[in-house]
């Protein structure tokens, strides 16, 4: 793994681990922002991998994973709770996204986007080595 991936996966980490907190803290909305944070940067790690150069500043995991060529090999489940996830991250960023349909996580909610990212994480992990 080069530097630039082991930076990208740190972060990834570290964010997870923040979600791990966030989580037991009761603070669901964050919770899911920061397994979309996790997500995305894990996601980074395996583009620069791939394609040796900085990764395009997105935060729509589905198009993340296009760009990385991997869409085809989620499952329709993943591909749900992935456009999920990443709905979330304007949620937790902007208050006023009540307007547009958005509501927040409650506590199963937020465990099941938890393991859906850890097990999305470990995956993304091999397609870095």
């Amino acid at each position: 793994m080069n530097s630039k991936v082991k930076e990208w996966h740190g972060l990834s980490k570290e964010d997870f681990d923040v979600a791990e907190l966030t989580f037991k803290s009761k603070r669901y909305t964050h919770t899911v922002f920061m397994c979309q944070q996790a997500i995305e940067k894990s996601i980074k790690a395996v583009y620069v991998k791939k394609f040796n150069k900085v990764p395009p500043r997105k935060h729509d995991l589905l198009a993340l994973c296009r760009d990385i060529g991997i869409i085809d090999e989620l499952s329709d489940e993943y591909k749900k709770m992935l456009a999920y996830i990443s709905s979330m991250y304007i949620l937790a960023r902007y208050p006023d996204t009540s307007r547009m349909g958005y509501s927040k996580p409650d506590r199963k909610k937020a465990r099941k986007v938890l393991i859906t990212t850890k097990e999305v994480l470990e995956w993304l992990e091999t397609e870095m080595k």
